[in-house]
């Protein structure tokens, strides 16, 4: 479904014609806050869907700021971001030819750095703005990230195409996310909506657990490289 698709469902579901109650811009920002929900719970299950890379360039530095890196570096924090960082995924040092040499383990508090262990080894936190290294690096390093939203909620007129994302046949969600801050905002509950919210998302978790790649289930990730492989 396309947000003017989007757009129209909701106003079905809501079935409000007074846009001096409900404006277009309460619409679009609820089908806005609804999607970074339908986003965020398809990331904590698969956040391959959304995942994209790239590659960073170090100068014997601790630190690469996304709000304010090199001339031509990767601005993904900030006011001047051409993208919204949402999460990185993990960080590794790429072979020449773009293979992974070895991923980096990533750590929540910069403090651990200062453990002796990171005299033999690397690591990386976010803090703020800033992607922290336990140690300087020369070169590059790989980026798997995933970025926030970037869809453009107020095309939604009649010539207007614009692109949500490839989980189609689940935007039906988005839909009836967005119709809940509606009763949020309206101070009434709708019961028959809220049940097929419920069978919508497990039917959307079935997917992204069993059906998106079937064989996926059958096998747990290696992670001790995290922790033990200095």
């Amino acid at each position: 479904m396309n947000v003017t698709q989007l757009y129209n469902q909701l106003n079905r579901f809501i079935d409000e014609s007074d846009e001096t109650y409900v404006t277009s811009s309460d619409r679009e920002q609820w089908l806005e806050m609804a999607y970074n929900e339908f986003r965020s719970h398809v990331i904590m299950t698969a956040p391959e869907i959304y995942m994209k890379d790239a590659t960073i360039t170090l100068d014997n530095s601790l630190v690469y700021d996304f709000a304010n890196p090199p001339v031509g570096g990767l601005t993904l924090l900030g006011p001047n971001a051409t993208e919204r960082l949402y999460r990185i995924y993990r960080v590794s040092i790429p072979n020449d030819d773009g293979t992974v040499n070895r991923y980096l383990p990533a750590f929540s508090d910069p403090k651990v750095f200062t453990n002796v262990k990171f005299a033999f080894g690397t690591g990386w936190t976010i803090t703020g703005s800033k992607l922290v290294l336990s140690g300087p690096a020369q070169g590059t390093l790989r980026l798997d990230y995933i970025p926030m939203g970037s869809v453009n909620w107020a095309a939604h007129g009649p010539a207007d195409n614009e692109f949500v994302d490839d989980l189609t046949p689940f935007h039906s969600i988005i839909a009836l996310l967005a119709a809940q801050y509606y009763q949020v905002g309206d101070a009434a509950a709708n019961a028959v909506l809220d049940r097929q919210l419920q069978v919508r998302m497990k039917q959307l978790d079935q997917y992204l657990t069993q059906e998106r790649q079937p064989d996926g289930a059958h096998y747990v990730e290696e992670r001790m490289d995290d922790w033990f492989g200095f």
